[in-house]
């Protein structure tokens, strides 16, 4: 009884937002794109398998869906959030659509599973296996914390903060200082070979972030580079985040 309650609850929710697949991304996710290969169906009989081909950007997810034992195509669209992964399937000619809203994906980014709603008010089921091309966790990013724009002067010698935050199903505590890297460059070695970098609460939210030191004179950037990236491990889990730079000086 309570496994109905939940899943009438989720589609009351699917009917109310399934119109608004806008990308709600605010924190840590998966990157989904891949292929991605699974079964579906009404709740109780995941009947139907099916062939997501998936592309992400920036959490908005578009793909095509095909059934392997019925041959129309269809399209996907949706967001990844976090370890749940919002999306609607509708055929080629829009006669028919299917949620999940969400399906919850697994801690190493290779599965998914969860319930949604068809064109007529049924409860449907899914679940996929994949192997994303690119299976990393996206975290969030905020080069040299506190400034707007982030400018970087490429002919300082000094170095550039940069903080990765924590988030939903991501502790920015458990990074291996060794594995990152920001703009191609390494955290800078300060005396006796440590490396520069500390755990602070830098966005307020209680929560401790990463906050690495790099070299400037090593960063991998130009006069028209527009953002950065930083990547590494973090328990075992690969992860990389993005945000902007604003180059105020080049000396190449």
């Amino acid at each position: 009884m309570k496994r109905r309650m939940l899943i009438a609850l989720a589609i009351g929710a699917t009917l109310l937002a399934v119109s608004g697949l806008a990308a709600g991304a605010s924190g840590p996710n998966w990157d989904v794109s891949g292929t991605w290969a699974g079964n579906s169906g009404l709740v109780g009989n995941l009947a139907y398998h099916f062939v997501m081909n998936l592309t992400q950007t920036n959490g908005d997810v578009t793909g095509t869906f095909y059934y392997t034992n019925v041959s129309p195509e269809g399209t996907i669209t949706g967001y990844v959030d976090g370890n749940d992964f919002y999306f609607r399937r509708t055929d080629t000619n829009q006669n028919y659509w299917a949620t999940c809203w969400p399906c919850t994906i697994s801690n190493d980014g290779t599965y998914f599973h969860g319930y949604g709603v068809d064109s007529g008010g049924r409860a449907v089921e899914w679940e996929a296996w994949g192997q994303a091309t690119n299976p990393v966790m996206i975290v969030m990013v905020d080069i040299k914390p506190g400034s707007d724009p982030n400018s970087i002067n490429l002919c300082s010698r000094g170095v550039v903060p940069v903080a990765v935050l924590s988030g939903d199903g991501f502790d920015a505590t458990t990074i291996d200082p060794t594995t990152v890297v920001f703009a191609g460059a390494d955290i800078r070695v300060k005396g006796k070979g440590a490396l520069q970098y500390s755990l602070e609460d830098v966005d307020g939210d209680g929560d401790l972030d990463f906050v690495a030191q790099i070299s400037v004179d090593n960063l991998d950037l130009g006069a028209g580079s527009t953002e950065a990236t930083v990547s590494g491990m973090a328990d075992g889990m690969p992860f990389e985040g993005t945000d902007s730079v604003n180059i105020v000086r080049d000396c190449e």
